[in-house]
């Protein structure tokens, strides 16, 4: 996996974590450039285009929780990243159960 500048992570609690990552990676993963096996996470690499640039999104899972990992060459991306991340997440969750989804800074 190539070096990304920002790095945000979340860790939502949920029952339903494999559930959600089976759609994200079903969904996004048909876009992505490459898909991986990263020290435990499941990595989904997005080549940049005129409008986005590089992108890729780490996705584990534990019993009650579901990890997600952003990386972004810059600011922007990253919030964007973020933001499409919970907007399908929501979506999926609908009104089955309402999901606290909490983006931090993360080191890479």
């Amino acid at each position: 996996m190539q070096h990304f500048a920002y790095v945000a992570t979340a860790s939502i609690t949920t029952a339903r974590g494999e559930r959600y990552a089976k759609q994200l990676i079903s969904h996004w993963g048909r876009h992505a450039a490459a898909v991986t096996e990263v020290s435990g996470q499941t990595v989904l690499e997005f080549a940049a285009t005129e409008r986005w640039p590089a992108t890729a999104v780490g996705v584990s899972v534990t019993p009650q929780t579901l990890v997600l990992t952003s990386y972004a060459q810059d600011a922007a991306g990253l919030q964007a990243n973020n933001d499409a991340l919970t907007g399908h997440l929501r979506r999926w969750a609908g009104e089955a159960e309402e999901l606290a989804v909490d983006w931090q800074p993360a080191q890479e």
